[in-house]
C-alpha cells in the first residue's frame, strides 16, 4: 500500500461525518505502523476529532505501535483549545514519526501552527497528498471559513425537459422511489436544508431523513418566509422540538405579529430577522447568518422561485440533478425560471459525475476548480 491509498482511506472516513459535525470540518484520519491500519477515525458530531478518535483506536489496537507510526490526516491537526485540547499536541504527546496532511486549515487559530507545533517536536511533516481530492469533502468548512457563507447544493428533480409541475397542476413523484431514497441521503449530508414558504404551504413538508439508521442525521430546517405565513399547527412546526428549525422573515416582533412568534418560539423555533432585497429575503444575509450559526454544508430543496432567486444572485456552488425519464412539455412548470438547458449551457458549472439511480439519471455539476474555495 501506498501514500495515496492511506489517505484515500482517511478521506472516505471523512465523508461518514458530512452533515453531522456541526461548525467543525468533517476529517478524516488513519494511523499506519508496520504497513498495517491500527487506527480509524472522523470527527464526532459531539466535537471529538478525527486524530483523537484514531489514537483511541490505535492505543485499543496496538498500543505498542502507535510510537513512530504514520498518520495520514485530511486537515492540518488543530492547534487551538476548543471543545477539545490541540490535535497537534496529542500527536506529539503519542509520539508520532510522521504526518501527511492533505489540507492546510485556512482558519486563521490554525493555519500553519498545527504543522509548526509537529515539526517543532520533531516530527516529519508532508502537505499536499491527495488535496484536490480532500478539498471535495471539506467544501463546506473551507466555503464558511474563506466566504462567510456555507457551501451552497441546489437540488432539483424533473421531467427529462427540465419540468416539475405537469400541465394539470399535478407534480408528485416524478422521479422514482430510489431517487427520493437517494434524497434523504443527500439530506443527511448537509448541515441545513432550505425551503421557500409557498413550498411549506403547498406541501406541509416534514424534511428529516427517513432512511433507515439515519434518522438523526435530519438537517437543520431553514424557510424561507418573508411575511411570516407559516402555518403554526404544520409539521415543520409540530416537529421543531425534534428538528432544530430556523424561520427567516421581514416582518418585525410588532403587536400584529407577536402572538405567531411566541406560538412558535414556544415550539422551539428560531425566528431570524433580515432585511429585504429588491421586495424578497436578502438572501446574502440568509447565507451570512447560517454560517454565523455554524451551518457548513446547506441543500437548497424547495420552490421553483427560490431555486431561480439563488440562481439569479449567483448563489450556488453546486446542482444535484435527478432527471426522470418523463417528458411534460411546455406546459408544464420548470424547475427554474430560466430553464435547466439555459443553466447548465452557460458554462457557470461542470459535470462532476453522471450516474443511473433506478430509471432516473443524476448529475452532479460544481463550479469550475478555479474558484476561491477549490
Amino acid at each position: 500500500m501506498n501514500n495515496n491509498y492511506y489517505m484515500q482511506q482517511a478521506i472516505n472516513m471523512a465523508k461518514l461525518g458530512l452533515g453531522n459535525v456541526g461548525d467543525n470540518p468533517t476529517v478524516g484520519c488513519i494511523i499506519v505502523a508496520n504497513k498495517q491500519i491500527i487506527g480509524r477515525g472522523f470527527t464526532q458530531k459531539d466535537g471529538r476529532h478525527a486524530e483523537v478518535m484514531a489514537l483511541l483506536m490505535a492505543k485499543k489496537v496496538a498500543p505498542n505501535s502507535i510510537k513512530n507510526a504514520t498518520i495520514y490526516v485530511t486537515l492540518e491537526p488543530c492547534a487551538h483549545f476548543g471543545r477539545t485540547p490541540p490535535c497537534a499536541e496529542a500527536i506529539v504527546k503519542a509520539q508520532i514519526a510522521k504526518v501527511h496532511i492533505a489540507v492546510i486549515d485556512p482558519d486563521p487559530r490554525v493555519s500553519g501552527q498545527g504543522i509548526h507545533i509537529l515539526t517543532e517536536a520533531g516530527i516529519s511533516v508532508e502537505t499536499g497528498l491527495l488535496e484536490q481530492q480532500a478539498k471535495q469533502v471539506l467544501l463546506g468548512f473551507l466555503s464558511r471559513i474563506q466566504t462567510q457563507k456555507p457551501y451552497v447544493m441546489l437540488k432539483l428533480a424533473m421531467s427529462q425537459d427540465g419540468y416539475i409541475v405537469r400541465a394539470d397542476g399535478t407534480s408528485k413523484w416524478i422521479t422514482s422511489p430510489q431517487s427520493r431514497k437517494y434524497t434523504h441521503l443527500l439530506r443527511a449530508q448537509h448541515d441545513a436544508i432550505l425551503i421557500g414558504i409557498e413550498t411549506a404551504l403547498a406541501d406541509d413538508p416534514t424534511l428529516n431523513c427517513r432512511l433507515i439508521g439515519l434518522e438523526n442525521r435530519s438537517p437543520t430546517r431553514v424557510i424561507l418566509d418573508s411575511k411570516l405565513r407559516i402555518k403554526v399547527n404544520s409539521n415543520l412546526v409540530d416537529t421543531a422540538n425534534d428538528i432544530p428549525t430556523i424561520i427567516f422573515t421581514c416582518v418585525q416582533a410588532d403587536s400584529l405579529h407577536e402572538v405567531k412568534i411566541k406560538a412558535l418560539e414556544a415550539n422551539n423555533i428560531q425566528i431570524q430577522y433580515v432585511k429585504k432585497q429588491d421586495e424578497h429575503i436578502d438572501l446574502n444575509q440568509v447565507l451570512i447568518t447560517l454560517a454565523k450559526l455554524g451551518i457548513n454544508r446547506l441543500m437548497v430543496e424547495g420552490g421553483a422561485k427560490v431555486a431561480s432567486s439563488f440562481v439569479k444572485l449567483n448563489l450556488i456552488d453546486e446542482l444535484n440533478l435527478f432527471f426522470a425519464p418523463e417528458i411534460i412539455g411546455k406546459n408544464g412548470k420548470p424547475a427554474i425560471e430560466m430553464g435547466i438547458e439555459k443553466l447548465l449551457n452557460n458554462k457557470c458549472f461542470v459535470k462532476v459525475t453522471e450516474k443511473r439511480v433506478d430509471v432516473d439519471r443524476f448529475e452532479q455539476w460544481q463550479r469550475p476548480s478555479g474558484n476561491n474555495i477549490i
